[in-house]
């Protein structure tokens, strides 16, 4: 049995998504996969199951251990238990791993409230005795500064000599010279990746349509009312536009997939975007802002629009705070996107090296019992 744990380098590099694409990959290698997230980390308005479980378990048919509430591992870690939270995740991690050849386990993600992230993942990969993954995700920022963070990242964990700190998969690269180009100058920056123990294990290009929440998540996310739902289930926002310029100027910016925001008594934009999707282009959605009511006779003129499957939405902001709050928004997978969550998985697992992975996990190695994992089988020895 083996044992992958995903680490974050930082908040923000797409972590579920490496999930997903890391278990599909060695799936294809022909090895039974097993995931386990040992603790929740729900966003700003999460409820029910835990993301990066419940979308495995619809998209690869996994299913995991319920993961430890935030606020439990808390009050834990602020009465010392380290030990016994340990305890309770390898009791956990033993569920996960019933039958299976390798199983991903995915850390925590650095936020200002877990600012203990980073050490509770240190204990957690040495207490599973797991083979480390680091994922990055560049930012603004130069070669130097990225391999620095990896390093520094690789640094807590035992470092590169290390031989349980395996290497780097790379998520949402954006570069004009291509992934391929991106990848061998970082390899010839980093004095990590020029030792022959630490591998760049996969670079993930950025992909726009893999990142397009559905018209309804857009909608829910802002508490919008639906005055046309049409067919906002299925159409993806690309981009947004926010047209507070002459019709002339807002033509050519009605592509499909853009989410048009517009005030509610812009009769004229609204009358654009309605003959746009009655001459075939598939608009994510017309957003009506400012609290303005669309006059009757206009939507009775956009009948044929809103028959073709245009949705219309309204909230009650002003074109400036509904633009910054659709900046905003969460741009991870909903739980029941199994659409998008599944072409992730594809694509994710596609640019991974698996076979190498695959081959680690036949290599013969000798096994590290930590403290809370030797009591645990001593317990269940007792048991």
């Amino acid at each position: 049995m083996h044992t992958f744990f995903i680490a974050p380098t930082g908040f923000g590099v797409g972590l579920t998504s490496i999930s997903l694409g890391l278990v599909g990959a060695l799936e294809r290698s022909g090895l039974k996969v097993g995931f386990f997230k040992p603790i929740a980390q729900p966003h700003a308005g999460d409820e029910g199951p835990e993301r990066s479980s419940e979308l495995i378990a619809r998209t690869h048919g996994l299913n995991s251990p319920k993961p430890l509430s935030l606020g439990h591992v808390e009050r834990m870690l602020g009465d010392g238990q380290l030990d016994e939270l340990l305890e309770e995740i390898i009791s956990l991690y033993q569920r996960a791993a019933v039958d299976k050849d390798v199983v991903i386990v995915e850390g925590m993600v650095p936020t200002r409230h877990a600012s203990y992230a980073a050490r509770v993942n240190f204990h957690l990969a040495k207490s599973l005795d797991a083979d480390v993954i680091l994922v990055s995700a560049p930012e603004d920022e130069s070669l130097t500064e990225l391999s620095d963070r990896i390093e520094i990242q690789a640094q807590l964990f035992g470092g590169p000599k290390d031989p349980k700190v395996l290497g780097v998969i790379l998520n949402k690269v954006r570069s004009e010279q291509g992934v391929a180009a991106f990848a061998e100058r970082l390899q010839e920056l980093s004095p990590l990746l020029k030792t022959a123990d630490f591998r760049l294990l996969g670079c993930i290009p950025w992909q726009e349509e893999l990142n397009a929440p559905r018209t309804k998540d857009v909608a829910e996310l802002l508490g919008a009312r639906i005055l046309n739902a049409g067919e906002y289930e299925q159409r993806r926002m690309l981009k947004i536009v926010l047209c507070a310029r002459a019709v002339a100027n807002s033509v050519q910016l009605l592509k499909p997939g853009t989410l048009v925001v517009t005030p509610g008594d812009r009769d004229d934009i609204i009358l654009s975007a309605a003959l746009a999707a009655m001459n075939g282009v598939p608009l994510a959605g017309l957003l009506l802002c400012s609290d303005f009511a669309p006059d009757p006779r206009i939507m009775e003129l956009c009948r044929g629009a809103l028959a073709s499957g245009l949705p219309v939405m309204t909230v009650g902001t002003g074109s400036y705070d509904t633009a910054t709050n659709l900046n905003r928004l969460n741009k991870e997978i909903p739980v029941d996107d199994r659409e998008r969550a599944e072409k992730v998985a594809d694509f994710v697992a596609g640019h991974i090296d698996h076979d190498w992975l695959a081959t680690r996990c036949g290599t013969p190695r000798e096994l590290r019992l930590s403290p809370p994992a030797f009591r645990y089988q001593l317990v269940q020895r007792a048991k």
